[in-house]
């Protein structure tokens, strides 16, 4: 008897709780279109798993200004397949991030992050990084249009290398590639832990502005950032549901797709490849 796992390439949408601040995405174990995994016996009445929660990779921060990084490991699961399981920081954890190219990680977390890129250069598993451009926005750094990925005057090239940022995602992800190859970790993949946009509860939070959001994140993302053009970054919208109980500022509980009236966008996502 064979399983046979559907899963969605590249793009997956984060559920998360309302409580319990743990985050409870599906993450796959392989980037492929089908897995397909086959059991010890067809009377076998435990089936291997094909999914892991991303909770199992890396507990989510409290709020999106303050998160958590535990040590990198490989788990084998039954199937014999060796599971590359990585850690999650954030946007704070990097400094001189404009231009792009000058981007490098900050004092306080170096001594932290460096001995885990040199494990997850030695594993090939990838570096997990939460991008939310709507707090750049809502600090007063870029435009309202530079953080939605539209036309805007904030575009720009980088001096160093000449390299045309149109949006702010990209001059973020950038920023973290310029980051990794200062401290040895050129050779790894980045993965989009989190990315989102919120419906309420501050300037720029509205329904229209998180389906543009989160429709053009989708179109984006299928061809690479400047600094690394042609190749699909892996990216994990942020969230399925509002949580209506996380404290802190009021916008980081109405990142919910699901709660609003873009779920004509969740449909959208669920169909791209």
């Amino acid at each position: 008897m064979e399983i046979t796992y559907q899963v969605i390439p590249k793009l997956w949408l984060c559920t998360s709780s309302t409580t319990s601040g743990e985050c409870g995405c599906t993450v796959p174990t392989l980037t492929l279109s089908t897995l397909s995994v086959a059991p010890a016996s067809s009377s076998s009445s435990t089936f291997p798993m094909a999914t892991y929660n991303v909770s199992q990779i890396a507990k989510r921060r409290p709020a999106h200004g303050s998160e958590t990084t535990s040590r990198s490991t490989t788990m084998s699961v039954s199937t014999g397949l060796s599971i590359p399981v990585s850690t999650t920081t954030y946007m704070g954890a990097f400094t001189d991030t404009y231009p792009p190219s000058r981007g490098r990680f900050s004092d306080e977390y170096r001594n932290f992050l460096q001995p885990v890129i040199g494990f997850l250069v030695s594993k090939r598993s990838p570096l997990l990084v939460n991008i939310y451009t709507y707090f750049g926005y809502k600090n007063g750094d870029v435009s309202l249009e530079f953080a939605l990925f539209k036309p805007s005057n904030n575009e720009f090239n980088d001096p160093n290398n000449q390299l045309h940022h149109q949006n702010l995602f990209d001059a973020n992800l950038d920023s973290v590639y310029a980051a990794l190859e200062k401290s040895g970790g050129g050779s790894l993949e980045v993965v989009v832990s989190e990315s989102g946009w919120p419906t309420q509860g501050g300037p720029g939070a509205s329904v229209g502005n998180a389906e543009a959001y989160i429709n053009n994140l989708i179109q984006h993302v299928k061809s690479g950032s400047p600094r690394r053009p042609g190749k699909a970054i892996e990216t994990y919208i942020f969230a399925m549901f509002d949580e209506n109980e996380k404290p802190n500022d009021e916008t980081e509980r109405y990142f919910g797709l699901l709660s609003k009236a873009i779920i004509n966008t969740a449909s959208i996502f669920i169909v791209q490849n």
